[in-house]
């Protein structure tokens, strides 16, 4: 975390700065997606602008757990239709803001950020069928698909993104790279760190291929 006081800003302002950056970003990057696509991108990084959207709070403690997008993905699949859909859309999310802005961070793992592209494309898709299944949810369904199929040209879009807007996504941007060392080292100082910002690092996980 930063050692400056963070300002507080409703989120009726931080959607206007990101829709005007998110707009550049579009136009820079050269993707075309339509007006809903690019609306929700915009809510997308206005809600991960607080730190806790990347993690999910223990019932039990209370602590803040990054949680693995495999067992994301595994609760979904056993999950009731309405919970299935909010697991596969936090796994869409989650994995859109990581690998737009956390690639370079990726690449020196030992999963890279293709398999985040992969993972949140098929989060998106998956709830473009679902939603393609139930009456009067077409808008819905046609806004994933676009998303499922655009994935890769979106986290270009969120990477130009993260360079434009660090005084938004500062907080998110240090716990996480904070996590990601002290999942390599096992740091006692990092861990108290971590646990000082109410994110417990013992809940570690590991993904396939290695990833914690």
């Amino acid at each position: 975390m930063t050692d400056q006081t963070p300002v507080q800003l409703s989120l009726e302002t931080i959607e206007a700065y990101f829709a005007d950056i998110v707009d550049k970003a579009v136009e820079y990057r050269r993707v075309s997606i339509t007006e809903p696509a690019q609306f929700y991108i915009v809510t997308l990084l206005s809600q991960f602008a607080t730190s806790d959207r990347l993690y999910r709070r223990d019932e039990e403690n209370g602590r803040l757990e990054r949680e693995a997008l495999a067992l994301l993905l595994a609760r979904a699949s056993s999950a009731p239709v309405q919970e299935r859909v909010r697991l596969l859309k936090r796994l869409g999310d989650s994995s859109l803001y990581i690998s737009g802005f956390f690639a370079e961070s990726l690449a020196r793992s030992l999963v890279d950020v293709d398999y985040y592209i992969s993972m949140g494309g098929s989060a998106y898709g998956s709830l473009s069928d679902l939603y393609r299944a139930r009456p009067g949810t077409d808008s819905f369904s046609l806004l994933f698909a676009e998303l499922a199929d655009n994935f890769r040209e979106l986290v270009e879009v969120v990477s130009r993104v993260s360079s434009q807007a660090n005084p938004f996504c500062a907080s998110n941007e240090s716990l996480l790279r904070l996590y990601d060392i002290w999942v390599r080292t096992r740091s006692p100082r990092l861990a108290e760190k971590l646990r000082a910002n109410g994110l417990e690092p013992a809940a570690a996980v590991k993904e396939p291929g290695g990833e914690q």
